[in-house]
This record gives structure tokens, sequence and C-alpha cells, in this order.
């Protein structure tokens, strides 16, 4: 093998140049025994800067599956391995700006000039970043917590860009569709295991602290809600309500892994159910419904879905009724004031606290000052607070942008026959708008979750331009009839 990598090279010279390497790693063996932190960032950093410059989209995928879980990972390096690193925190907020840097920087080097795929939403996307920026340096009264706060509403987008700047084949975007399945599917499945199994034992498990009864892991009735590796109900459950769409649009084609599939919805679905999220409810049955519209085109077929949805979902509010696991009135009211007191802080303010003032972040930097809004029960409020009224409306022009994106690519692939890209922007659109309505009763903005909002609608955009051919995929569907997109219903 080395004379394959090295044929110029005399055997003395390979001899001294195997000699070397044995005396490089004998000296990492050393460090390691001192530093094993740093040691092991720096060789995990060698193979990120490898895999980013010739694998963009292998570290996409990874991205895709590895985000929901890093809150995990950082506790079980904590508790087994004993590292304490804070730099760790940050490797995935790095791997996006670096996957995103590589495209920008690739399409330079190939072309000689930067040229976005043509289309308006890339711009406004890349004006965002930038207007979002400026508030950042403008309007934060803490420079850390400023600069997570940056990060946490851009680094979506800018996911998105990377995606559709690579220019990816669909091979390669099937393992990114793959990625976000699979991270679905475990998530939603250990919650349920979570749920009725180990409860909080299954947090301590993997390094998490026990939850105390007064925190988000109990209803104020004492029931348990599932977080599986977000260390947080909350957060799983927006998380969820953007992949089990998303997974549901997928079941419309037909394959050989379309059971697998059905697989990761319905552990999706599962999991959402079990943390008790009633804004994370509305927002995932919201989007279960946007998918089957879209994904079915029989008439009856698909009314008839809607129906029973409909149906079981009344069912179960009439049935719940007096039941404080679902309902919850007793924290109505709390919520009604909360969101009142948001109202009166933007209006004391229009013009926004500055980005990282609200909710966890507000939390961990603890700001010193006075006008910091702190916990929020609207993610739009949120981003009302902290960027102004000219943030809010900027992102929801954004995420109004998109979904006309999404819809177009998807009638564009619909009328081409293109079943596979017609259902992965149809469940593209439904992770979108199950993230958004979720987060209009609750405050939750963390990066895991908007990358199950970006991530597949990077993906959907990047597989309706025309990458790789249709049907070299086993999920492409190419096979069958196909006289209508919607055959797989």
């Amino acid at each position: 093998m080395l004379s394959g990598i090295a044929p110029a090279l005399s055997r003395s010279q390979k001899a001294t140049l195997v000699a070397s390497a044995v005396v490089v790693l004998a000296g990492i063996i050393k460090l390691a025994e001192s530093h094993p932190a740093a040691v092991l960032g720096l060789l995990l950093a060698i193979v990120v800067a490898i895999a980013v410059v010739l694998f963009p989209v292998a570290t996409i995928a990874a991205l895709l599956f590895l985000v929901p879980f890093h809150t995990a990972i950082l506790f079980a390096l904590q508790k087994h391995l004993h590292l304490r690193a804070s730099g760790l925190d940050y490797w995935k907020d790095g791997l996006i700006v670096a996957v995103f840097l590589r495209a920008i920087l690739g399409q330079l080097w190939e072309e000689r000039r930067l040229r976005l795929p043509r289309a308006p939403g890339n711009t406004l996307l890349l004006f965002y970043v930038a207007a979002y920026s400026v508030l950042a340096l403008l309007l934060s009264p803490h420079g850390a917590a400023g600069i997570r706060g940056l990060a946490r509403d851009v680094e979506g987008p800018l996911l998105f860009l990377a995606i559709v700047i690579l220019r990816p084949t669909r091979k390669q975007l099937w393992l990114c569709v793959g990625a976000a399945l699979a991270a679905c599917t475990v998530l939603g499945a250990t919650a349920l295991i979570e749920r009725f199994g180990p409860q909080a034992r299954f947090l301590t498990w993997y390094g998490a602290q026990a939850p105390t009864k007064d925190s988000s892991f109990y209803t104020s009735t004492g029931v348990y809600r599932a977080g599986s590796f977000f260390d947080s109900p909350l957060s799983l459950s927006f998380y969820l309500a953007g992949a089990a769409p998303f997974a549901l649009a997928l079941t419309a084609l037909r394959t050989r892994l379309r059971p697998i599939v059905a697989l990761a919805f319905a552990a999706g679905a599962g999991g959402l159910i079990v943390t008790l999220t009633r804004s994370a409810f509305v927002g995932g049955f919201l989007a279960i419904l946007i998918a089957i519209s879209l994904v079915v085109h029989n008439p009856r077929i698909r009314f008839s879905l809607i129906g029973i949805i409909l149906i079981a979902g009344m069912s179960v509010l009439f049935l719940s009724r007096g039941n404080e696991t679902f309902t919850r009135t007793s924290e109505n009211s709390a919520h009604t004031q909360a969101l009142k007191a948001d109202y009166l802080r933007l209006v004391a303010r229009p013009l926004g606290y500055g980005l990282g003032t609200t909710d966890e972040l507000a939390s961990r930097f603890q700001p010193q000052t006075s006008a910091i809004p702190g916990t929020t029960e609207s993610t739009i409020m949120a981003k009302a607070l902290e960027g102004g009224l000219e943030g809010v409306l900027l992102y929801l022009i954004v995420i109004y942008a998109t979904l006309l994106r999404l819809r177009s690519a998807r009638n564009s692939a619909r009328r081409a026959g293109d079943k596979a890209a017609t259902y992965i922007a149809a469940g593209a659109m439904a992770a979108m708008i199950g993230v958004f309505f979720s987060g209009l009763f609750l405050g939750i903005q963390q990066l895991p979750v908007e990358v199950a909002m970006w991530g597949p609608a990077g993906v959907a955009i990047a597989f309706a331009s025309g990458s790789g051919r249709i049907g070299e995929h086993p999920l492409d569907g190419a096979s069958g009839r196909e006289d209508a997109v919607g055959a797989g219903y």
C-alpha cells in the first residue's frame, strides 16, 4: 500500500517515513496521557477538515443525523471519558459554517467566480444572514450571547445555502434524506422506550442529570414527559413536529424501503405524543394534514384520511376534557399573562433588545442589564423581542418565501412526473410548517430545531434542481405505473 501511495520513494526513504510516523504517533499517545481533551480535539479537527474539503455532502448528512444528539454526546463524553472541554459545545456551529465556506470557496475555485443557483430565494437568505449580523453588532448588549444568538438564527439558512450551492447528485441527497429519517427514528423510538420504560433513568444512562419534579419533564400533575437524547421534552417535540411529517410524505413512494420510512414516521409521531407538548401537537398535527393533502392525489383517499385524522383529533380533545395531562388548564392563565408581558416589552422597545437576550441564551449568559426579556412564550415573539419589528418581519418574509419556493419546486417536479422530488418537496414544506406553528405558543430556539426546518428544505430544492438522474436510487420510485404523480396512494 505504501508503494502505491509514494512509488517514487526509495526503500530507505520509505523506511525513514515509516519511522517518523511511528515517532509522531508515539508522541501523540504520550501527549494524550496528560491532555486527552486537547489531543482528541486536534485529531477530530484534522479528520473533520479532511471530510469538509473532500466529502462536503457526506459531512452535511452527518450533521443532519448528529446535531439532534449534540446534548447527549456532550453528556456522554463528560460522564464516560471525563472530558469537559467547553469548546466541544461549538462543533456543530463550526461545522455548518465550514461547510458553507467550502461550498462558496469550492465554486470560486472551480468556476473562478461565485455564481449562486439562479433563484431570488438564495439572495434573500444571504441578505437575511447579513441583516441579522448587523443586528447582532448593533443591538446585542452581551457579546458572547449575541454571537450565539446570531449563530442560532442564521446557521439553518447557511446549511440550506450550502446544500444548494454544492449541487449534490441524487445519490448524495438520498444519503442526506436517510440521515434525517434515521435521526427521526432513533429519537422517536427512544422517547417511547424512555416514557414506558426507565423514564428518568434513561437520561442518567447517557450522562444527563436526573430531572426534578418541577422541571419540564413533568406536568403539573406529575406525569412524565419524554425528552430522549435532547434532554428536553420541549426541544424534542419541536424537532419531531418537523421530522415526523417529513417522513410521512416520503411514505407515498412505492418502493421496497417504504416500510422503513413508515417506521420512521411511526416512531417520530409516537415520540411527539409522549412529549406531551401542546404547542408541538398543534404544529405537528397541522403539518401531518399538510403532508397528506400534498402527497395523496386521489381525492377520495385524501379527504378520507384527513377526515379520519380530524375526527380522531377532536375525539381525543373531547375525551381528554378534565384530564390535566393533555389540557393543563391550570397553566393557560400563566401562558396568557406571559404572552401579554412579551407584547408589552415589544411595545416598550419596538427595535428590539438584541440577539441572545431571550430564552435559553438569556439564562445561560445572564447579561447584567435589567432590560433583558428572558423566557418567552412564543418563538415569533422571541424573534421580535431580540431583533425588533424589522427582525421578525424579515424572518417571516424568509419563511414565507422559502415555502413558496418549495411549493414551486413541488409543482414543477409533479408536472415532470418526478415523484421523488415531488414528495421530498412536500415533506420539506410540512416540516417547515410543523416547526413554525409549534413556535406560536412556545419559545424554543435551538439549532437542532433549525436543522429540522432548513435541512429538508435545502435537500428538496437541490433535489428538484435536476442534479443526478431520476431512478438512480431505490427510493426514486422509477418503476411502476406513472400515469399520476400520486401513484403511491
